[in-house]
């Protein structure tokens, strides 16, 4: 019993014109499908018929030209047709049946194929034609994968001539246009681009995982989107340790303790600091306006560096005399009575009482 192939992936992404739409019956309430038939044509002009496969609520017009993205089923049976079932399918404005319909459409060229799958043949080259090889591709549809072959194709130009050659069963990713049909069921495909470095399908032959590189921690400190080469310290002391840690940047030019002053000459540069993120400078201060006597000086300044004569003797009034500095006035001498000096040098005398007289009068 043959192995069942892994289903992978095989694209398609083009123009084509649809017809002869018919329903048909699905198992469940969803939107039904629709059948349209259709031409696949490629690069070297080599056509094929298709059906195409989508899902809507009603059925397109006849010849009606329509952006395509689906995945292909080309059966290795070249009596079965080939069928393309749609992801996305939008149909260009317009009528089909006017004449002119066609020339509104823009030019896509051939469908693009991006298929992911597995070498299935080794690389042929004859010579002067360009070198391809097999690979095996699938899509899954109604439960189980349908296998299609590809034909890569690596035309003579710049791009391939140094293309080594793959192992059989490696797996591959190829984008690029359709550019022939073989056998009526195989697609060749003119490689744009390619990827070779996908995760094996055989354990055997997986490439083993790289010991180099950081170790996974459990713990993060820093985001995935920080250096953390830009942000650790280099000059971080070990817990237990009595050294302090610098609290400013290295960076940072301070001025010498020892200077008393600290003038605009000595100021350190923090522009590129990691510690400030931009320093403001120092603005001057504005001045006041001037006031009416202020006003009134300037104006005869100017009167008088603007007139033809600078010594004329009107223009500088005569000094004011000087001022008599203050003086203490002397203190005033006050004329003696000389009562009270006749008083002040007789003693004082004692006042006799009125019994002691009658004594004296009578003896």
């Amino acid at each position: 019993m043959a192995a069942t192939p892994p289903a992978t992936l095989y694209t398609i992404v083009g123009i084509f014109a649809i017809a002869d739409g018919r329903e048909e019956p699905v198992p469940n309430k969803s939107y039904p499908i629709h059948v349209y038939n259709s031409v696949l044509e490629a690069e070297d002009n080599s056509k094929i018929k298709v059906h195409i496969h989508n899902f809507g609520p009603s059925l397109l017009a006849n010849f009606t030209n329509v952006l395509l993205i689906g995945k292909v089923i080309f059966p290795l049976d070249p009596s079965i047709v080939p069928t393309i079932i749609s992801y996305k399918l939008a149909p260009f404005p317009g009528n089909p049946s006017a004449r002119g319909y066609d020339d509104y459409i823009p030019s896509f060229g051939p469908p693009f194929i991006m298929a992911t799958g597995h070498v299935s043949s080794p690389v042929r080259s004859t010579g002067s034609e360009p070198r391809s090889f097999s690979m095996t591709a699938s899509t899954w549809n109604n439960g189980a994968p349908h296998a299609s072959s590809v034909m890569c194709i690596l035309k003579n130009n710049a791009r391939w001539p140094r293309a080594p050659p793959l192992p059989l069963r490696s797996p591959l990713s190829v984008v690029g246009p359709a550019c022939g049909i073989i056998d009526k069921h195989i697609l060749a495909i003119s490689l744009a681009d390619a990827a070779t470095n996908l995760a094996h399908l055989d354990p055997i032959l997986a490439q083993r995982a790289s010991l180099g590189g950081q170790p996974r921690r459990k713990f993060l400190a820093h985001l995935e989107d920080d250096d953390p080469s830009s942000s650790t310290p280099t000059n971080v002391s070990p817990v237990g340790s009595t050294s302090q840690v610098p609290l400013i940047s290295s960076k940072i030019d301070l001025p010498p303790t020892s200077s008393p002053t600290f003038t605009p000459n000595n100021v350190p540069d923090h522009s590129q600091s990691d510690f400030l993120p931009y320093v403001t400078p120092i603005k001057k201060p504005r001045r006041k306006p001037l006031t009416k006597a202020e006003k009134a000086a300037a104006a005869a300044a100017a009167a008088i560096m603007n007139t033809t004569d600078p010594l004329d003797p009107s223009l500088f009034p005569p000094p004011a005399a000087p001022k008599t500095p203050w003086r203490k006035a002397p203190a005033k001498s006050v004329p003696t009575l000389p009562l009270m000096d006749s008083v002040a040098a007789s003693p004082p005398q004692q006042m006799e009482s009125p019994r002691k007289r009658r004594k004296q009068s009578n003896p």
